[in-house]
């Protein structure tokens, strides 16, 4: 099972500091993705 808190934007315990985080993965990954219906 994938880890729950893979998104630091949202889930980050600190607003500092340095977390490993896939560039693939995030609040803002849809929007470099094209966007249909």
């Amino acid at each position: 099972m994938a880890n729950q808190e893979i998104d630091h934007a949202f889930t980050a315990r600190s607003k500092t500091g340095a977390s490993f985080e896939p560039t693939y993965a995030g609040a803002l990954s849809f929007m470099r993705r094209k966007y249909t219906k």
